[in-house]
C-alpha cells in the first residue's frame, strides 16, 4: 500500500557551477568487490544527508521514509550514523540493505530518530540504464502549521549577483506550483539600479535610498507586513551569494514542522565560501569578549564528522550564551517585528548581532544544506566599515546587553587603537576617531541622513596608492619572521619606539594589509603592505610626531567616555524604542515623500 507522504527535504544533484564539488552532494566510486564492475553513489554529504536528531528534537515528525523515483534496478543501502566523541569520527550501522527494480519506491527507516544522520547508498551495474529522476526525505506526518515566507534580499549595485538570485527564485516556484502561494521575494534596491518597472511573478523590485543594510532589511520587513499578505516568517538574505532554491523549500518545511516550543525559532542557514565551496566560514555565533566567535566555523564539510557536528543539539547554548545567526541568511517569525520592533538604524555591521541579542534565549536552527555561498570578507572589507561602523556600533550594542562593558571598554578600544598606531595605518585612525566622537554625540545621531552621513564619511577615506608586487614578494611576505627578544625589550623601553636611537631602526620590512602582525612594524621606517586579492601593495611610514598627536587625542577621548559611560548608556538604552519604531523607520526613510 502506498502511503501519503509529506516531503522534508529534496535530494539535490549538483548544477553546472558545482561540478569541481560533487562530494557536497554525492561520492561516486567504482564497486571493485564483484565480478561484474558497478558503480557505487553515497550520499553521506553536505547537501543530502538527512540530520534526524536534530531535526527529531526541533520538529514534530512522524516515521521517516526515502522515496526514490529512478531509472534503473539497483541496490539500495541506508545507515544511520552517530558521532564518535572519542575519535573524533563516525560509528555506522546498516539499518536497511535491499533490491529496488520499480521506478517509484518508498522505504521506510527503523528507528531514524536514534541517529545524528541517515544516509544512503545506490549500488548499480554500470551496464544497466540508470536515471535518478528526484529523490525526498519524507515523514508522513501532515505538519502542525502554514507558513508563508517573505525572503528580503538588499543590494547595492550588484546587479549580476541579485538577477542571477531572482531568476533561479523565479524558475523554482514555475517548477513548483504548490509554493507559488507560500513564497514571495522582496528585492530592496538601495543602489536604485534595477529595473522597478520591470514586472516579475513572485518577486517585488523596490527602490530605496542608500541606508546600508539595516535600512534595507528593515524596509522589506516593514513591506512584508504592510503587504497584509499573511506572512508569517522573514528570511533576510545577502545580495552578493549564490543559494540553491533547495534551502528556501527547507527553511519553509523546518518552520511548518516545529514543535509548539520552538514555533519562535530563528532558522540559520550557514556561509559557505564562494571560493572554495566546500568550506564552512561559520553557522551561529555567539558574544565572546569585544566581539562574537562562531559555534560552528572554520570546517571542511566534505568531512562527514563536520557536518554531523552541524546537527549537534545544544540546548544550553542558548540560555547561556548571547548568541545570533548572521544576515546573510537567517529567518525568523514576523512576530518579532509587532513585540519588540524593527532593527536599530545602523547602515552596517552589528545589526545581526543586536538583532539576535534582542531576542535572547531563542533557538537558532542550523542545519546541513541550509546554506548560502558568499564572497569571501578577507581583504574586501573597506576601512569605513571595519574601522567606523563596526566600533560604533559594537560600542552602542555591548553599552546595551553587555553589563560588564563598563569594565571592558577601555581596553577594547585601546587594543584597536594601538593596533592601528603601530601598524602606521594613521588612516584609519581618523576613522576611530570619528567613530568614538559620534559615539558620545548620543543616539540623536543615529537620526541623520544615512545617505549624507555615509557620503561625509566617504570624504574621510585617504586610499594609499597601490602599486604592482611581483610574486616573489608576495611570498616573502607571507612569510612571518619573529623580531629577536633584544628588540622587542628596546621597542617597550622606547615607548613604542618613540625614544628609540635612529641607528637601532631598520630601513625596509614587509606585512600583509589583513590585519598584519605587529611585529612586522616593530622598529622599521617603512613597511611595504601587500593585498593578496589584488597583487598589489602600499607603503606605510613610520610618523613620530603624527603618533604623539593621536596618542594625545585618543586619550582626550577616552577621558570624556570614562566621564560620561553611565549617561551614554542610559541614553542608548532608553533610544532603542524610539529608534526600532515604523514611525521613526518611515521619516528615517523618507517613505512619506514617495
Amino acid at each position: 500500500m502506498i502511503k501519503k507522504l509529506y516531503p522534508l527535504s529534496n535530494v539535490v544533484l549538483p548544477p553546472p557551477n558545482f561540478l569541481h564539488y560533487k562530494g557536497l552532494f554525492y561520492w561516486h566510486h567504482k564497486d571493485l568487490g564483484n565480478l561484474e564492475q558497478g558503480d557505487v553513489y553515497q550520499f553521506n554529504t553536505w547537501m543530502n544527508l538527512f540530520g534526524a536528531k536534530k531535526w527529531y528534537a526541533y520538529c514534530d515528525l512522524g516515521e521517516i521514509y526515502l522515496r526514490l523515483n529512478i531509472t534503473g534496478a539497483y541496490q539500495l543501502q541506508i545507515m544511520g550514523t552517530n558521532q564518535n566523541h572519542a575519535f573524533g569520527t563516525s560509528l555506522d550501522s546498516i539499518l536497511l540493505d535491499t533490491y529496488i527494480d520499480t521506478d517509484s519506491e518508498q522505504v521506510s527507516i527503523p528507528d531514524a530518530k536514534n541517529y545524528d544522520g541517515i544516509w544512503f547508498t545506490i549500488y548499480k551495474k554500470s551496464t544497466e540504464p540508470f536515471a535518478i529522476n528526484s529523490i525526498q526525505w519524507c515523514t508522513d506526518k501532515t505538519p502542525g502549521t502554514e507558513n508563508k515566507l517573505a525572503i528580503v534580499s538588499c543590494t547595492f549595485k550588484r546587479e549580476e549577483y541579485i538577477l542571477n538570485n531572482i531568476g533561479k527564485f523565479e524558475n523554482f516556484l514555475t517548477e513548483n506550483e504548490a509554493l507559488r502561494d507560500k513564497i514571495h521575494l522582496f528585492v530592496i534596491d538601495n543602489g536604485r539600479t534595477l529595473d522597478a518597472g520591470k514586472r516579475y511573478a513572485h518577486t517585488d523590485i523596490l527602490p530605496n535610498m542608500n541606508a546600508g543594510g539595516a535600512g534595507g532589511f528593515t524596509r522589506g520587513m516593514m513591506e512584508a507586513v504592510k503587504s497584509n499578505a499573511g506572512y508569517t516568517r522573514i528570511l533576510l538574505m545577502d545580495d552578493d551569494i549564490d543559494v540553491l532554491p533547495e534551502s528556501y523549500f527547507r527553511t519553509l518545511i523546518v518552520s511548518n514542522y516545529l514543535r509548539e516550543e520552538y514555533r519562535d525559532a530563528f532558522i540559520s542557514g550557514a556561509m559557505m565560501e564562494m571560493v572554495s565551496k566546500h568550506w564552512l566560514f561559520e553557522a551561529l555565533a555567539f558574544q565572546k569578549g569585544d566581539w562574537v566567535k562562531g559555534v560552528y566555523s572554520g570546517m571542511d564539510v566534505l568531512r562527514l564528522e563536520n557536518i554531523l557536528k552541524i546537527n549537534t543539539v545544544q540546548d544550553k547554548l542558548f540560555s547561556e550564551k548571547k548568541v545570533f545567526s548572521g544576515w546573510w541568511y537567517n529567518c525568523f517569525p514576523v512576530s518579532f517585528i509587532h513585540e519588540k520592533g524593527l532593527p536599530l538604524p545602523f547602515f552596517i555591521r552589528c545589526d545581526d548581532v543586536e538583532w539576535g541579542w534582542r531576542h535572547q534565549g531563542k533557538h537558532h536552527i542550523a542545519l546541513n544544506g541550509i546554506c548560502v555561498w558568499h564572497e569571501p570578507f578577507m581583504w574586501k572589507v573597506p576601512p569605513l566599515t571595519d574601522r567606523y561602523y563596526h566600533h560604533r556600533n559594537v560600542f552602542i550594542v555591548w553599552s546595551i546587553y553587555i553589563d560588564d562593558f563598563k569594565n571592558t571598554y577601555k581596553k577594547f578600544l585601546t587594543d584597536v587603537f594601538y593596533f592601528l598606531l603601530k601598524t602606521y595605518n594613521y588612516n584609519d585612525i581618523d576613522l576611530l576617531f570619528r567613530a568614538l566622537d559620534d559615539v558620545l554625540a548620543g543616539p540623536q545621531m543615529l537620526k541623520q541622513n544615512p545617505e549624507l552621513l555615509h557620503k561625509e564619511l566617504q570624504s574621510m577615506v585617504k586610499k594609499p596608492e597601490y602599486f604592482d608586487a611581483e610574486i616573489r614578494e608576495i611570498e616573502y611576505a607571507k612569510t612571518y619572521y619573529p623580531p629577536r627578544k633584544k628588540r622587542k625589550i628596546v621597542f617597550k623601553l622606547t615607548r613604542h619606539g618613540k625614544y628609540c636611537p635612529q641607528f637601532l631602526w631598520e630601513k625596509e620590512s614587509n606585512a600583509l594589509e589583513w590585519y598584519p602582525p605587529m611585529d612586522n612594524f616593530m622598529l622599521v621606517k617603512t613597511v611595504k603592505v601587500y593585498n593578496l586579492l589584488t597583487g598589489k601593495y602600499c607603503i606605510r611610514k613610520y610618523d613620530r610626531k603624527r603618533m604623539i598627536v593621536f596618542e594625545k587625542e585618543f586619550k582626550a577621548r577616552m577621558k570624556q567616555i570614562k566621564a560620561r559611560f553611565d549617561d551614554l548608556k542610559k541614553e542608548y538604552t532608553k533610544a532603542h524604542k524610539e529608534l526600532t519604531s515604523f514611525e521613526f523607520w518611515e521619516k528615517y526613510l523618507e517613505l512619506n515623500h514617495e
